[in-house]
């Protein structure tokens, strides 16, 4: 999972990417992770021990 992050954190300057005005003109998603069940909880965990920011756990 840490490296899938960071491998998106790399791509995110390539050219062809949203500039951050874009960005600010097309939207932002908004993203619900949604647990049910063990694997759901487990998932949810791991993304906030994780740290992500920006998504509705």
């Amino acid at each position: 999972m840490k490296t899938l992050i960071r491998k998106a954190l790399e791509n995110t300057d390539r050219p062809g990417m949203l500039s951050r005005e874009n960005e600010r003109a097309i939207g932002v998603a908004n993203i619900v992770v949604v647990g049910s069940g063990g694997a759901g909880n487990n998932t949810i965990h791991r993304l906030k021990n994780l740290g992500i920011t920006g998504a509705q756990l």
